[in-house]
């Protein structure tokens, strides 16, 4: 900082001030490289209004998976508002307890494990989440966000969760940033996204795999950002999602 020698006497006091101001500058700077992800991620969550059930990381293996993947839902699934009122944290709740619905926990199991291995076969995959003990083994890599904090039912309504995403978006953009994806998969909320991040029309892409079509864009903040189902959809079958997961991994050059 020779810029700083260079000041006038008279302009001491100022000198010292500034030199209070960036080290208090680059010591926060420090302190959040040192945090870990889940504290970084409660600090942003302290800035909701109450109550909401928290998301996020869904264990330390995250940071260091070889293929970083964010999925974002909705809402989480919270009828009564309970869950919220209590303190509800899905990232413990996935991992730890026997998650409702079960199908939507086992789902995003399994497209770990492919995104983990893409040469997988659909047997293989089914073995690799037919236990709790190895579904929280391929949980622990992934992240997975809500758009929408606060209790939710299963069938979500869309105007809801846009308002919301729209209100609360400097804190969601601050959440997204935290992750540094290679893929983001949007489950049923690519709209909303999109909109939020102001992607143009000409930034998306579209990827054809038979009749179905999956928009996509690029960005800094979510890698490879791939407009999909969400995980506990009824309107196709498991296998069938899981090959189409499989040719969009294949299609972005996942398959190392």
């Amino acid at each position: 900082m020779d810029w700083l020698k260079a000041l006038a006497p008279k302009d001491q006091v100022y000198r010292q001030d500034l030199k209070v101001y960036l080290s208090a500058k680059n010591f926060a700077r420090e302190v959040t490289v040192i945090m870990s992800l889940r504290e970084r991620e409660n600090r942003i969550f302290r800035k909701y209004p109450k109550p909401i059930v928290r998301d996020g990381a869904l264990g330390k293996e995250y940071e260091s998976a070889r293929r970083r993947v964010l999925v974002i839902l909705k809402e989480p699934n919270d009828p009564d508002g309970g869950w919220a009122a209590s303190g509800g944290d899905s990232r413990d709740f996935g991992i730890k307890g026997k998650p409702h619905p079960i199908s939507t926990w086992k789902a995003l199991a399994s497209w770990s494990a492919l995104i983990d291995d893409p040469s997988l076969s659909f047997e293989q995959i089914n073995e690799e989440v037919t236990t709790h003990e190895k579904r929280v083994e391929h949980l622990r890599r992934i992240a997975v966000v809500n758009l929408k904090k606060t209790s939710g039912k299963s069938m979500s309504r869309h105007s809801e969760i846009r308002s919301y995403a729209e209100q609360h978006w400097a804190l969601l953009r601050d959440q997204f940033r935290l992750y540094k994806p290679h893929l983001t998969i949007a489950g049923n909320v690519f709209p909303i996204v999109k909109e939020q991040m102001d992607i143009a029309a000409q930034q998306v892409a579209i990827q054809q795999v038979g009749e179905e079509r999956f928009s996509f864009f690029k960005h800094p903040d979510f890698g490879v950002f791939v407009d999909f189902w969400h995980p506990n959809q009824r309107s196709r079958s498991h296998r069938e999602i899981l090959n189409q997961l499989k040719r969009v991994l294949r299609y972005h050059g996942f398959t190392d």
